[in-house]
């Protein structure tokens, strides 16, 4: 059995703001337990702003980001038109989110190379 070995580098995305969100009704849409990949809403997705998803700059259920200062999340959905370079995390439960409050901070996305 081959095992690959991957080489992990971070490739600069700028500072974005950075927002929480809980999987319920009020704050996604009529399904707020799965995602715009059709996965589950877990621990560790986040939602980003569509302006990255269609400048491509972000691949919906492809790309895992790095969010300096609070992690590394999946990017597994997406938030609404009217936001613009936004990084929304998910969160367990509704005071947690509301907690997290309205943040800046740098984001990178991983990028995978074979070694």
């Amino acid at each position: 059995t081959a095992i690959l070995s991957f080489k992990q580098s971070l490739r600069d995305m700028g500072v974005a703001t950075i927002t929480a969100y809980c999987a319920v009704e009020a704050q996604t849409d009529d399904r707020p337990t799965e995602t715009a990949t059709g996965r589950l809403a877990v621990s560790g997705i986040c939602a980003v702003s569509q302006d990255y998803i269609r400048s491509g700059l972000l691949r919906l259920g492809e790309d895992v980001l790095y969010v300096e200062g609070l992690g590394i999340f999946s990017v597994e959905d997406t938030m609404n038109a009217r936001f613009t370079h936004r990084i929304d995390i998910l969160k367990t439960n509704t005071d947690e989110a509301s907690k997290f409050g309205v943040r800046s901070a740098r984001i990178y996305r991983i990028v995978r190379m074979e070694k």
